[in-house]
């Protein structure tokens, strides 16, 4: 059983999960064992209760009043932060509550593909998922003003270098499986301290055909997100970003600075 996109990059995040499950409050204590493999008595029994705690987890987030963190994207639907909170829960279903569909499946239109006005805010119907909407620019910087938000910090798509801006910079999607599918992209997190200043870390995908045990990806895993990048980012100022390089082979990390 996992917990992220794809089922190499979400154990360590798993076997976490499942500790704060069953111990009171510690610090990150991440169980070095083997991935056990269940029978389908037993697996179904777990993915229900996976599927239960998932029902009940938070759908979107506001980090220091001005990012908006939602896995999916903006929707239609959303005329104030109550109508989130009013989602009926548990959430056995998703797709019976429009607004909570849209927060989890919404996608930034690609201009390529699909060709709709850029003048006016506008959504279309989501037909590469076949479930909620597509939104464009407008209807970005328009969310931004009506929720007084700087900035939208969405995942849920693939994108080959980690991250991609969208709507001038008031939108980032973030991709976090380095080596997704065994391609050699990099992977993104987003560090965003008391202050509100952001780190983007990337995380490099491992030289090809190397082969690192489990253990050595948690203590890696481990040693990435507690590396201080010494990035400081001003929230007041207009979003920029530059690039630094690699902070060392075995970090397997890059940084880059955000200001918004």
């Amino acid at each position: 059983m996992d917990l992220d996109k794809d089922n190499k990059y979400g154990d360590y995040q798993t076997d976490y999960y499942e500790e704060k499950l069953e111990q009171p409050p510690t610090p990150p204590q991440i169980n070095t064992n083997a991935l056990e493999k269940f029978s389908p008595v037993n697996g179904n029994k777990l993915y229900e209760k996976f599927n239960e705690a998932f029902s009940w987890m938070p759908l979107a987030a506001i980090v220091g009043e001005k990012i908006f963190c939602v896995h999916g994207g903006i929707s239609p639907k959303l005329a104030s932060w109550n109508d989130i909170s009013n989602i009926p829960r548990p959430l056995l279903e998703v797709t019976d509550n429009e607004l909570a569909t849209d927060l989890l499946f919404s996608d930034p239109l690609d201009y390529d593909i699909v060709h709709i006005p850029k003048n006016k805010p506008n959504f279309e119907t989501n037909y590469l998922r076949q479930k909620s909407v597509l939104f464009n620019e407008p209807s970005v910087d328009e969310f931004c003003k009506e929720f007084n938000i700087k900035l939208i910090i969405r995942s849920h798509t693939y994108v080959p270098f980690g991250y991609r801006f969208f709507a001038d910079r008031k939108l980032i999607t973030i991709f976090s499986s380095s080596g997704y599918r065994d391609q050699r992209n990099p992977g993104t997190l987003l560090k965003i301290n008391r202050e509100g200043k952001i780190t983007i870390i990337t995380l490099l995908p491992p030289p090809p055909k190397s082969k690192k045990s489990r253990s050595t990806q948690k203590k890696n895993f481990q040693k990435n997100n507690s590396t201080d990048t010494g990035v400081s980012t001003d929230c007041t100022s207009n979003l920029s970003i530059s690039s630094r390089g690699p902070m060392g082979s075995e970090a397997g990390l890059s940084s880059q600075i955000l200001k918004y």
